[in-house]
């Protein structure tokens, strides 16, 4: 590798990261806000479903212990 060639070679890395990062384009907030709702929902539920679970294998494992 020449000397100089690492800095063309960063330099063009540069211009085309610059040029991905254009491509980007972001959720509006009502997707935002959306997707958020959804996973608060989808999270609950199986808070409530692994809450009911551990009850009722702690009721068990009382009842088979004594």
């Amino acid at each position: 590798m020449q000397p100089g060639t690492w800095i063309q070679d960063a330099r063009q890395y540069l211009v085309e990261v610059q040029a991905e990062a254009k491509k980007v384009t972001f959720p509006s907030r009502k997707e935002t806000l959306a997707g958020a709702a959804g996973v608060v929902v989808i999270s609950s539920i199986f808070v409530a479903f692994l809450f009911l679970v551990d009850i009722t294998l702690a009721q068990l494992l009382q009842w088979t212990l004594g």
